[in-house]
């Protein structure tokens, strides 16, 4: 999450937990099932979950060289990306041919349907949106297109930094976008989840320019604001999850743009404060667990992504429940905790792996540079 801000040894837990309780409620909001239970737990999850995680990349946020931006961004949000392409790839193909697991096969083979639409679907960054104009498109990448419009937002919101230093100008240039985003939005998609990063911006940019707040321990906290502001943040997520959803990967927001926009604002400062508090006072359970998973919070999501498409661990397991004759209701509470851990442990797994594969592969290149370069290699 670019949080290179922030040095290792200096890490905040309070703000490592609120993106880990982001992607829980992003879990827990893909598996939840509305059709056994009701929509409105689901309309609440997605009020408050990605625009939570987007509240604390503003805060991290480390203004730099636009060059290096990219750079950095590539190697943190893309190079994930691609991972979880190939990862669906690899998974697809090797479901379609094992036959010890037909659930398997059957599964992947609905959800994806073949090779060339994931590709398809990968270029285009489809994360289940609408296209006017391609109508027969039905094809998606799923959960992963967060990754990519994350990247844009923090590219946009670089080049409004150096368009102008006037905030109330910046304020301007972020609302016409989340404005055209929601128009264009309600009635078809464009590629690349573009329409997601323009209405994903109020969010990042409200974690910005709080930012001194946050990061500042020392800064005086008036328990009456800090009240205030939780309240109103709980008022506006109740009206915003009882009036409709909000769905920024089709940029569409069905209780209205304003309300959803002030209502993710608000419902994650209020989420946020709470959780300092009970970092702070040492009362909240499972801290280490969420910091944990707001650490490797990419990688939970890219094989979250897998349960969701071509190694459906979590639907595989339900299916076998609802089979044995177990209430679809108790099932798909099972399996919630379930599809958590598998995506926690795997993105463990994969950070591991994927971390000696860069030391190996610095080796080789250092090795390289000295040997055909000569020993200039720092």
């Amino acid at each position: 999450m670019l949080d290179d801000a922030i040095p290792h040894a200096k890490r905040i837990v309070y703000l490592d937990v609120g993106r880990g309780l982001a992607m829980l409620m992003v879990v827990i909001g893909h598996i939840f099932q509305p059709q056994l239970f009701g929509q409105e737990f689901r309309y609440a999850l997605f009020a408050v979950h990605l625009p939570l995680f987007l509240l604390v990349s503003g805060i991290l946020y480390k203004e730099r060289p636009f060059l290096s931006l990219l750079k950095k961004s590539f190697l943190k949000i893309l190079i994930p990306y691609i991972v979880g392409v190939l990862l669906i790839l690899i998974f697809y193909v090797v479901s379609q041919h094992q036959d010890f697991l037909i659930s398997w096969k059957n599964i992947s083979l609905s959800k994806i349907g073949s090779i060339s639409k994931i590709l398809v679907s990968a270029f285009i960054v489809n994360g289940g949106d609408y296209y006017l104009f391609a109508p027969k498109l039905n094809i998606v990448i799923g959960a992963i297109w967060y990754l990519v419009g994350y990247f844009e937002v923090l590219v946009l919101f670089k080049c409004i930094l150096l368009i102008t230093k006037k905030l109330y100008l910046q304020v301007g240039i972020i609302s016409l976008f989340t404005l055209i985003g929601y128009m264009i939005g309600s009635h078809t998609a464009l590629p690349l989840q573009i329409l997601s990063s323009f209405v994903m911006l109020p969010f990042f940019a409200s974690g910005y320019y709080s930012k001194n707040y946050w990061l500042n321990r020392n800064s005086l906290e008036n328990k009456q604001v800090m009240f205030f502001i939780i309240l109103l943040g709980i008022i506006l997520w109740y009206l915003s999850a009882s009036n409709g959803i909000l769905l920024l990967v089709s940029a569409q927001a069905t209780q209205g743009p304003v309300l959803a926009t002030l209502s993710g604002i608000f419902s994650s400062i209020a989420l946020l404060l709470v959780i300092r508090i009970l970092v702070d006072k040492n009362l909240l359970i499972g801290k280490q667990f969420l910091s944990k998973l707001g650490q490797l919070s990419l990688y939970v999501l890219v094989v979250h992504n897998l349960d969701l498409t071509s190694l459906p661990v979590t639907w595989i397991i339900m299916e076998h429940l609802n089979r044995s004759g177990i209430n679809p209701q108790i099932s798909n509470i099972v399996v919630m905790p379930i599809s958590v851990l598998f995506a926690f442990t795997g993105a463990y797994l994969l950070n591991k792996l994927l971390s000696i594969l860069q030391t190996n592969v610095t080796k080789i290149y250092k090795c390289y540079c000295n040997k055909y370069i000569g020993k200039s290699y720092k």
